[in-house]
Parts: C-alpha cells; sequence; structure tokens
C-alpha cells in the first residue's frame, strides 16, 4: 500500500505493516511542513486485511474521499484522502508474480 501525492507535495510512500504517522514531525512516516499540518495529524494503520486511516485526539482536519474524518475510517484503492491542504491518493501496491 502507498500514498501518491499527485500535486508533489511529498514523493509517493510506501506504508509499512502497522502505524503509519502523517504530519510535521520529523518521526513521521510522511512529513509535511505545512503551517495547518499539526504535528501528528492522523495515523494509517496497515494489516493484513487492509488499511484504516485515524485521527487522534489534537490531529488535524482530515478528509476521505471530499468527507470529513471525524475519528477512524477503513481505505479502499483509489481514496483521496486530504491532510489539511494537501491531497493524496491510497494506492495498493500488488506483489509483482514471476512469469512461467
Amino acid at each position: 500500500m502507498k500514498l501518491v501525492f499527485p500535486n508533489g507535495e511529498h514523493g509517493q510512500v510506501l506504508l509499512n505493516p502497522g502505524v503509519n504517522r502523517i504530519g510535521s514531525s520529523p518521526e513521521g512516516a510522511v512529513v509535511l511542513t505545512l503551517p495547518d499540518i499539526a504535528g501528528l495529524h492522523c495515523e494509517i494503520h496497515v494489516t493484513s486485511t487492509g488499511a484504516n486511516l485515524q485521527v487522534p485526539a489534537g490531529g488535524g482536519p482530515v478528509s476521505v474521499n471530499g468527507k470529513p474524518v471525524p475519528d477512524i475510517m477503513a481505505l479502499r484503492a483509489g481514496d483521496q484522502i486530504g491532510f489539511g491542504p494537501v491531497l493524496a491518493r491510497f494506492a495498493v501496491v500488488e506483489a509483482a508474480r514471476s512469469v512461467s
């Protein structure tokens, strides 16, 4: 799974299993240094069955496909995520298969 930033605010990011923190804090998996981005803006939790976006207490405004996320939401391939003013697309990366 990965995030693609079509407007170039960040390079594409492969999401690791577990918690992927997004915000202005330098410890995050995705660091967005813009005025409207909180230190810990949100988290994407990746498991073997999919991914969820969670906005922690004190997190920033986040939307999925134009709808505000108040706390937690499941993500699907192609979803457009808004981290304040920054847009990203959630994509599923398929494992490479060998050709026989």
